[in-house]
């Protein structure tokens, strides 16, 4: 992989569920003795980023883990069509089903993608790239 330029390769056994891209791959593991507790003043921008959404008087996730069970990529729900899809399953089941995307999850799910793992990133980033696409060309309102 060294004369490629690929930094990371993405599969699922055992995955990294890190948000951190470092410009240095290596990593140093810390003993018990090296921690230091400090206390957040400020945090970061993505502290404010909830990973729930109100929808139909209930609160959903944005995202279910890639891993949640067996089925591949979405969720049991995504693929047997019952209530507990993610917001992301929603969108897609809307884009399938050739209804309009609302702007205003599309928006949140974006916002939200930096918080997932590696993983997740991998294979959501595609899904919500065709979301955001499918937002463009229909110009909306």
């Amino acid at each position: 992989m060294f004369f490629s330029n690929i930094e990371y390769l993405v599969y699922p056994d055992t995955p990294d569920t890190s948000t951190l891209v470092s410009e240095n791959p290596d990593y140093k593991l810390l003993s018990t003795q090296e921690l230091v507790e400090t206390t957040s003043v400020n945090g970061s921008i993505l502290d404010l980023i909830t990973m729930t959404y109100p929808l139909n008087n209930a609160t959903v996730p944005l995202f279910h883990s890639v891993l949640k069970d067996e089925f591949y990529v979405l969720s049991q729900a995504f693929y047997e069509d019952t209530t507990d899809k993610s917001l992301l399953e929603v969108l897609v089941k809307d884009y399938l089903k050739m209804q309009a995307i609302d702007l205003d999850k599309l928006y949140r799910l974006t916002e939200a993608y930096r918080k997932l793992g590696r993983l997740d990133q991998f294979y959501y980033g595609p899904i919500l790239m065709i979301l955001i696409k499918e937002a463009d060309r229909a110009s909306y309102t």
